[in-house]
């Protein structure tokens, strides 16, 4: 788990659903992970950080390569300073803090958009 005692999971989706914050449907490929702001997110694997970016809607998001075709990311985080590309981080280590700074999904509250890809595509995080 990428955050500890979530009070609420918005599940994966391949079918459309309802965006109360874009006001429209669209495909949910991730987990939600609701927990209170400022809640520490942790690598869920050993990687290396490929991306760190402050991106308009998603927030401040971290992608971690996992090798093997395997990548984790972590959108609406707090910016985190010492998480920067190129760096080696292991499974359990604090790689952001929940924010809201996830703004097409702001009506939702505080929360870890949460997505797992295997070879480019996202798959279903319960898989792991």
């Amino acid at each position: 788990m990428p955050v500890n005692n979530p009070t609420l999971i918005e599940s994966y989706s391949d079918a459309m659903v309802w965006n109360g914050t874009l006001g429209r449907f669209s495909d949910h490929k991730a987990v939600d992970f609701f927990v209170d702001e400022g809640s520490p997110v942790i690598a869920v694997y050993d990687g290396v950080v490929e991306q760190a970016t402050n991106d308009l809607l998603k927030g401040f998001t971290v992608v971690i390569d996992h090798g093997n075709g395997l990548k984790t990311v972590y959108n609406s985080l707090d910016d985190v300073d010492q998480v920067t590309v190129g760096k080696s981080v292991k499974k359990g280590d604090v790689i952001g803090y929940v924010s809201v700074s996830n703004r097409q999904e702001a009506k939702e509250g505080a929360h870890l958009h949460f997505e797992v890809k295997e070879n480019g595509e996202n798959i279903d995080p319960v898989k792991y």
